[in-house]
């Protein structure tokens, strides 16, 4: 749904949100790392999203992997698909699986490599132009054995993005349910991603009188929604209303030059 916030929620949730305009649309995810906890600081990877944009010829982008650990590490780079499910979690999946998959599109090089201590590597990333969006996946990966002799896999997955240089940010909140809690209300709403690129919403849920007064509010941090995917997000308002009727209004801002907002109506006995 298409909000305008001055008419709707008047300048007081305008204050609230977060200022996100101009954000980099390539903070849609987050790193998904598979390292056990004694692991976690022997190998690093940054950038952990690459958003590469292609005209009419390829965008090259690298990634560096630097061995943070005390010994010899040796590894190996592979592609693979994500997608997301719709309350947030992503799966992975064989590479050209996704039908947004960049497969065909997107190599990298070397494909593997072996680094002394303190050593860096620069994995390079070249992505072909393509008419859509794609997605994919560069695993970093390295295999050890633990304390026990069992060979465990730890790997660093590095999302990438292939996408047109100027892609239209279109979205919304299609539907917002409220309910009551022990400790308060319960607000739900879908927020769909009608874009080409991810989106990075966030922003604000009030609780208001039907005149209009704020009796609570919570912020809602920020959230990753795939091209042509909807994401599902409930937030808890810890406040004890008095009976009467209510309404929820989520309002949040995803980098379009609209903020996206719905609303939900509900009573307190």
């Amino acid at each position: 749904m298409r909000v305008d916030v001055k008419h709707l929620l008047e300048s007081r949730v305008t204050t609230a949100l977060r200022t996100l305009k101009g954000r980099s649309l390539f903070l849609a995810a987050l790193c998904v790392t598979f390292l056990p906890g004694a692991a976690r600081a022997q190998f690093s990877v940054q950038p952990v999203i690459l958003g590469l944009a292609t005209a009419d010829s390829a965008a090259t982008g690298t990634v560096q992997l630097r061995n943070d650990g005390k010994e010899q590490i040796q590894f190996r780079f592979r592609l693979g698909d994500f997608d997301q499910t719709g309350t947030g979690d992503h799966y992975f999946q064989p590479f050209g699986t996704n039908a947004h998959s960049c497969k065909g599109r997107v190599d990298v090089y070397p494909d593997q490599a072996t680094l002394l201590a303190g050593e860096r590597q620069e994995i390079r990333v070249r992505m072909l132009p393509g008419q859509a969006t794609c997605w994919a996946v560069l695993f970093v990966e390295r295999s050890a054995r633990n304390t026990i002799g069992v060979m465990v896999a730890q790997q660093i997955a590095v999302k990438i993005y292939g996408i047109r240089p100027e892609i239209g940010v279109k979205g919304g909140i299609t539907t917002v349910k409220a309910s009551l809690d022990t400790s308060g209300v319960s607000v739900a709403f879908d927020f769909k991603n009608d874009g080409e690129g991810p989106v990075r919403p966030s922003g604000t849920i009030e609780i208001r009188t039907p005149a209009g007064d704020v009796v609570a509010s919570e912020s809602v941090d920020a959230f990753s929604v795939l091209p042509a995917h909807s994401r599902l997000v409930t937030v808890a308002i810890a406040h004890k209303l008095k009976p009467g009727r209510y309404v929820a209004v989520p309002v949040m801002d995803f980098g379009a030059d609209y903020l996206a907002g719905g609303q939900a109506t509900f009573a307190v006995p």
